[in-house]
């Protein structure tokens, strides 16, 4: 049977601009409740589209901002539905972990990365790795096990599944753009442009032949001037990329 993951980054969220850090906890705002009950009717629009049963189990982060995504858009899912659904914390997809860093300001970061003499104009780590944060996670490894999580998942759906399913999960939008390029389907060199709209998700199905394929979804191209129509330009020209490590 056909699995589609549907990869949803988090409603906007109270942020405390002056520090740094993703594991931290941030509740939604009311755009972010407002866009979570969005979330939810959008999946069940696409489900209806491609043919789809909608999964009753929702995969998460443990984060407040990831869980309050999650149970509205539950809500929203059980209503429409006349189903129960449900979430499940998985830890494996937080975002990345500055750990060292993560209680510095935007100043203090700047400074130690010039003294660490990386380019001059550096503001934050590099996606591949953790220098010089000893400890901080890099983007690629957080994609790594947020990768490995979505490959698990698919794999046992796919055994077990009796319909075509659409299943949803809700982290954060740099582990899950590096999650897509750990899966083959964006190069490490565009990934960089690439972003999940807040409480939007983006769609992928793995092939029987163990490759992953784009479905449909919402990318953001962060480049000065795009707009969603470039993000699927680039998306599109990677599309049917071979999953390293099962194809």
């Amino acid at each position: 049977m056909r699995v589609i993951l549907a990869l949803s980054r988090h409603g906007s969220y109270e942020e405390a601009q002056s520090r740094q850090g993703a594991i931290v906890s941030y509740p939604l705002t009311s755009e972010g409740r407002a866009q979570a009950k969005n979330l939810a009717r959008e999946l069940c629009r696409l489900a209806a589209l491609h043919h789809l049963v909608v999964h009753p189990v929702i995969d998460a982060s443990p984060l407040p901002r990831d869980q309050e995504t999650a149970c509205i858009a539950a809500e929203v899912l059980t209503a429409a539905t006349r189903k129960p659904f449900r979430v499940e914390q998985h830890a494996v997809l937080c975002e990345r972990s500055l750990r060292p860093a993560a209680d510095r300001t935007p100043a203090e970061m700047e400074q130690t990365l010039m003294q660490d003499r990386l380019p001059a104009g550096t503001t934050e780590l590099s996606s591949i790795s953790e220098r010089p944060f000893p400890a901080a996670e890099s983007l690629v490894a957080a994609g790594r096990r947020v990768a490995e999580h979505l490959r698990k998942t698919a794999l046992a759906l796919a055994s077990k599944s009796r319909a075509e399913t659409l299943k949803l999960f809700v982290g954060h939008g740099g582990a899950l753009c590096y999650a897509a390029c750990e899966l083959g389907m964006v190069d490490l060199a565009s990934v960089s442009t690439l972003a999940i709209p807040h409480g939007r998700a983006v769609l992928i199905e793995r092939l029987t032949t163990g490759s992953w394929t784009f479905l449909d979804g919402a990318w953001k191209d962060e480049r000065p001037g795009a707009d969603e129509a470039s993000a699927a330009s680039v998306k599109t020209s990677q599309l049917d990329a071979t999953d390293r490590h099962l194809a």
